[in-house]
C-alpha cells in the first residue's frame, strides 16, 4: 500500500461505492477503480473484459488496484488464503 500512497495518495478524494453490473459499466469520473476481491470469482475472459472495461473508462494515468488472497503454490497457506480457496470451491458453480 505504500507505493501506491506514494503514486496515487495525494490524488486519491474520499471513496465512493457504484452499484451496478460491472462488466456493463464502471464510473468514469474516478482515477482509480479497486476491485477487492472480485477476480478469484471469474475466468480469465471475463476477467480480461473487466479489466479493459475499467482501462476504458479511467482516464489517462487512472490506475486499478487489485486486492486478493492468493494461496502459495502447495495451495496450503496463508490460513486466509487457503480457507477463502476452500469457501470458494464448496460455495461456488465451476
Amino acid at each position: 500500500m505504500a507505493d501506491v500512497d506514494a503514486k496515487i495518495g495525494s490524488r486519491i478524494s474520499p471513496c465512493e461505492t457504484a452499484a451496478g453490473n460491472f462488466f456493463e459499466q464502471l464510473p468514469g469520473d474516478h482515477e482509480v477503480h479497486l476491485l477487492s476481491m472480485i477476480p478469484h470469482d471469474w475466468d480469465e475472459a471475463k476477467n480480461r473484459a473487466l479489466l479493459r472495461r475499467s482501462f476504458e473508462a479511467l482516464p489517462s494515468g487512472g490506475a486499478v488496484i487489485i486486492s486478493e488472497l492468493v494461496v502459495n503454490d502447495e495451495k496450503t497457506g496463508p490460513a486466509p488464503a487457503a480457507l477463502m480457496s476452500l469457501n470458494m470451491l464448496i460455495e461456488t458453480e465451476g
